[in-house]
């Protein structure tokens, strides 16, 4: 068991050397699995960029190699301990149910009554519903928080959207999951699944995770051999959080796996930092490498040169 980091700004190559190791990985002769988990959006383009790893000599002579997402990851686990009847179900059912919900529970509603009918309120609604069944907020703890927040009309807010969620959780879970719902059973249920049991784990383009999300990868780290993650990091020698950081959000993602390695006694191998002066994706472009060098950076530098490459 052990992680290591592959740290770089955008454009330093961090995606291409992950797959270089993977290629590197899938020719000894051990049988297995080789994961790159990806974000849901990228699986498609890095399917099509791992496929091509093996057009030469080189074959994945084992088809050890995989692109995962989260989601995908859920259905090989529930195919091997169970949970593959449950229905997921897509954006516009959500929305229907959502607008079910409100309608519901209108007559309770004091703050969004009158906003209820409203041009885009369902869909504000869902995606506020969504990210509280993210950060694992029931309705239960929105009722608690109405309570403890002095200022009236947001109390009312709170109460109010309190009584959508408890009727939206209701109506969903009486045929359906939702995305949210399916990562939580994921996170409790891949303990058991010995899919994972000494893989090789290549985590990228991710910049940081639900609580669902570390929850399956405290997991994920115990039972792989070895995890390599991919973070968009300027300075790999000073990780600090700062709102002001344009890479902190990275950072605090950083910290929070190192913490989490240390918890678990997982050992943490030396990261490896791809930045360099100039970057592979920028190379032929000087003004380019000026904007992303200098994007950020404060007090401002001026490109003195004349501008060849028009943006």
């Amino acid at each position: 068991m052990s992680v290591k980091f592959i740290l770089g700004r955008g454009g330093s190559g961090k995606s291409t050397y992950m797959l270089d190791k993977i290629k590197e990985r899938v020719q000894d002769n051990e049988t297995s699995p080789v994961i790159l988990l990806v974000p849901e959006q990228y699986t498609f383009e890095m399917e099509k960029r791992m496929s091509k790893l093996f057009i030469g000599e080189q074959k994945d002579k084992y088809l050890r190699s995989r692109v995962l997402s989260f989601k995908t990851m859920s259905e090989i686990v529930f195919s091997n301990v169970g949970g593959l009847t449950d229905v997921n179900i897509n954006s516009s059912g959500k929305a229907m149910i959502t607008y079910r919900a409100i309608e519901s529970a209108s007559n309770e509603l004091e703050i969004f009554s009158k906003s209820a009918s409203q041009p885009g309120f369902v869909n504000s609604i869902s995606e506020v519903i969504s990210e509280m069944k993210q950060y694992n907020i029931s309705y239960e703890r929105l009722e608690t928080l109405a309570q403890e927040v002095d200022n009236e009309t947001l109390k009312l807010k709170l109460k109010d959207l309190s009584k959508i969620y408890k009727q939206f959780e209701e109506k969903l879970h009486e045929n359906y999951i939702d995305f949210q719902d399916m990562l939580n059973s994921l996170a409790e249920k891949i303990d058991s699944c010995d899919y994972f049991k000494d893989s090789y784990i290549y985590i990228d383009e991710f910049t940081g995770f639900t609580p669902n999300q570390y929850r399956v990868l405290r997991t994920i780290f115990n039972k792989a051999k070895e995890v390599n993650i991919s973070l968009t990091v300027d300075n790999p020698g000073l990780i600090t959080y700062s709102k002001s950081d344009a890479f902190s959000r990275t950072k605090f993602t950083y910290a929070k796996i190192v913490k989490m390695c240390n918890e678990e006694g997982i050992k943490l191998l030396p990261s490896i930092d791809l930045n360099k002066e100039v970057l592979p994706r920028f190379e032929n472009s000087k003004e380019l490498q000026h904007l992303e060098r200098y994007y950020n950076s404060y007090p401002y530098k001026v490109y003195e040169e004349k501008t060849k490459t028009y943006i």
